[in-house]
C-alpha cells in the first residue's frame, strides 16, 4: 500500500512550480557563459547532428577512434543529435544557441520532478527539492556544456513518473491507449540519449509485473514498444555500444573500491560541502547523507516498493561495477534527485525515532535547509563571464583557421581532442595510443595516415581538460628531427611529422 504524503491544493502547487521554472529559465539564460570548454564529448554530438541537419551519412564524422585510447565511442546514440539538429540547421555551429537543448531539458526535468517528488514528501519539501536542483551550482555550471545529462534526466523521470502512475492505477491498456506508446517512446529516448538507460528497461518491466501481478500488462507492452523503437533507430542511426562494453574488461575488486571512493566524492559535489574546508567534515557529511538515504530507501521498499526504488538500485549497481570513473559527478547526477528524496525520508524516520512527531516534521526541513545554504552561498560567488579556455577563444580559432586554410583536405591530425579538431577544423582527427612506446606511435601514425600533431601547451592554471600530455611532450623532444613546427601560439604547437619508413 502506497503511503501518501500530505498535499495542499494541486492548482496552487502548479502555479508555484510554473513560477519557479520561469524564474529558473530567466536565471539560466541570463547566466549563460559565452563559449564552450575543450572537453570533447560535445563535438561528436554536434558532428552527428550536423550530418542529420545537412542530410549527410550519419556515420561520416571527422573522428577516427583509437581502440587503444578509447576516449570516446565511434558514434554516440542519436537521441541528443536529434535534438541538436534543428538548432544546428537554424544557427549552424553556434555553441551558445546549441546549449539551449540542455537548458530546455533541465527545465522540463524540473517540471516532471516537481510532481514525482510529491509521491515521496509533502508539497513544501517537494517544491524545496525542486528549487534546490534549479539553483544547484553543479547543474548551473553544467548548463554551459552541450551534454546529454539534462535531456536524459527529463526522459528518465518522465518515464518513471508515467510508469508509477500506470502501476498505481492498474488500468488496462484499453483504458490508457496513449500511455503505452508514450511510455515506450520515453523509454526509447532514454536509451537513445544515454546508453546507461539499459537498466531502465528491466526496472520498468519488473515494476509493472510487481504492480499488476502479471507479466503482460500496459507497462510490459510499453517496454516492448520502446525496444522496437530502439531497434528501428539503430538500423538508420547506428551507435557504438561496444566501447562501453569493452570497458568491463577492466572490472576488478580494485575498480569496485575505486568506484566507492569516486562516487563518495561525487556525493560531496551534490552536497556542495567543500565550503566546510575540512576534509574530515566533508567525509562525515557524505557518510551521514548516505546513511540517511539508505534509511529512507529501505523505508520506501518496506512501505511501498515502486519503480523508483528498482531503478535507483539498478542504476547505482551499474555505476559501481562500471570500471571507468573519470567523471563520477556526471555519471551520478541523474540519480541525485532520488538520493535527496530518500535522504529526506531517512531524516524523517530518524527524527521520529529520536524526537517523535516533531522530529519527523522538522528533521527533513532542516536537512533541506542544510542542502540549500551551501548552494546559495556558492551561486552568489560564481562569475558568469566567458569561458576562459574555450573552443571559441582567439587562440583556438587561430589553430582551427590554420588547419582549414593550410592543411590538405585529406590531412589527418593527431591531437588530444580529436572530436573538437574534427568539428571546428574540418579535418580527420585521432588521438595517439595510450601509454605508447616509440613503435606504437609510429605504427599508429602510419595506420591512420597522420602527418600532423597538435600539442597542447598547458600550465598550472589550465583546467584538467586542457593539460598538456607529458608523454607526448617527452616524445616530441626525444624525436625533434621528425617534428617540424608549423604553427604556434600561446595554447598550441602544431607539427608536421616525418614518418620513418616501415
Amino acid at each position: 500500500m502506497r503511503v501518501e504524503a500530505r498535499h495542499g491544493s494541486g492548482s496552487r502547487y502548479l502555479v508555484a512550480v510554473c513560477l519557479l521554472v520561469t524564474a529558473a529559465a530567466i536565471f539560466l539564460n541570463a547566466s549563460l557563459r559565452d563559449g564552450h570548454d575543450w572537453d570533447g564529448d560535445f563535438a561528436l554530438y554536434i558532428m552527428q547532428a550536423q550530418n542529420i541537419a545537412e542530410g549527410h551519412e550519419y556515420t561520416d564524422t571527422n573522428f577516427i577512434p583509437d581502440p587503444r585510447n578509447a576516449i570516446d565511442p565511434a558514434l554516440y546514440p542519436p537521441g541528443l543529435p536529434w535534438l541538436l539538429a534543428p538548432l544546428y540547421r537554424i544557427y549552424g555551429l553556434d555553441v551558445n544557441h546549441l546549449k539551449e537543448v540542455g537548458i530546455v531539458g533541465l527545465l522540463g526535468f524540473l517540471l516532471v520532478f516537481a510532481y514525482a517528488a510529491r509521491d515521496f514528501v509533502e508539497d513544501r519539501l517537494a517544491f524545496a527539492v525542486t528549487a534546490l536542483f534549479a539553483i544547484h551550482p553543479y547543474l548551473v555550471c553544467l548548463k554551459d556544456t552541450i551534454y546529454s545529462e539534462f535531456p536524459f534526466m527529463l526522459f528518465t523521470y518522465a518515464a518513471l513518473l508515467l510508469t508509477d502512475r500506470l502501476v498505481q492505477s492498474r488500468a488496462d491498456a484499453a483504458r490508457v491507449p496513449l500511455a503505452v506508446p508514450a511510455l515506450g517512446a520515453l523509454l526509447a529516448m532514454c536509451f537513445l540519449t544515454r546508453t546507461v538507460a539499459v537498466v531502465l528497461f528491466p526496472s520498468v518491466l519488473l515494476a509493472g509485473a510487481y504492480g499488476y501481478r502479471r507479466l503482460v500488462n500496459p507497462v510490459s507492452l510499453a517496454v516492448l514498444v520502446g525496444i522496437v523503437i530502439v531497434g528501428a533507430a539503430r538500423i538508420w542511426f547506428p551507435s557504438d555500444s561496444g566501447t562501453y562494453v569493452g570497458y568491463f574488461d577492466q572490472l576488478s575488486l580494485a575498480s569496485l573500491l575505486s568506484a566507492l571512493t569516486s562516487y563518495a566524492w561525487a556525493l560531496s559535489v551534490l552536497l556542495q560541502d567543500q565550503v566546510l574546508h575540512l576534509e574530515v567534515l566533508e567525509w562525515l557529511a557524505v557518510a551521514g547523507f548516505a546513511l540517511l538515504a539508505a534509511v529512507g530507501f529501505a523505508g520506501r521498499v518496506r512501505r511501498s516498493l515502486s519503480v523508483y526504488e528498482i531503478f535507483a538500485a539498478a542504476y547505482v549497481a551499474l555505476l559501481l561495477i562500471f570500471p571507468v570513473h573519470l567523471e563520477p559527478e556526471r555519471y551520478s547526477v541523474p540519480i541525485w534527485p532520488l538520493l535527496v528524496l530518500y535522504g529526506l525520508l531517512g531524516a524523517a524516520d530518524v527524527g521520529r525515532w529520536l524526537w517523535g512527531a516533531g522530529g519527523q516534521c522538522y528533521s527533513p526541513l532542516a536537512m533541506a535547509i542544510m542542502l540549500a545554504v551551501p548552494c546559495i552561498d556558492i551561486d552568489a560567488k560564481m562569475t558568469y563571464g566567458p569561458i576562459a579556455y574555450s573552443v571559441t577563444a582567439p587562440a583556438s580559432a587561430e589553430l582551427f583557421t590554420y588547419i582549414k586554410e593550410q592543411l590538405p583536405t585529406d590531412a589527418v591530425v593527431l591531437t588530444r581532442k580529436p572530436t573538437i579538431v574534427g568539428l571546428f577544423a574540418g579535418r580527420k582527427s585521432s588521438i595517439w595510443p595510450d601509454r605508447f612506446d616509440e613503435q606504437d606511435f609510429w605504427q599508429y601514425a602510419h595506420k591512420v595516415h597522420a602527418r600532423y600533431v597538435v600539442q597542447d601547451i598547458g600550465n598550472v592554471e589550465s583546467p584538467a581538460y586542457f593539460k598538456s600530455d607529458p608523454q607526448l611532450d617527452a616524445f616530441i623532444e626525444q624525436h625533434a628531427a621528425a617534428f617540424q613546427l608549423v604553427f604556434h601560439n600561446g595554447w598550441f604547437n602544431m607539427y608536421r611529422i616525418e614518418l620513418p619508413a616501415q
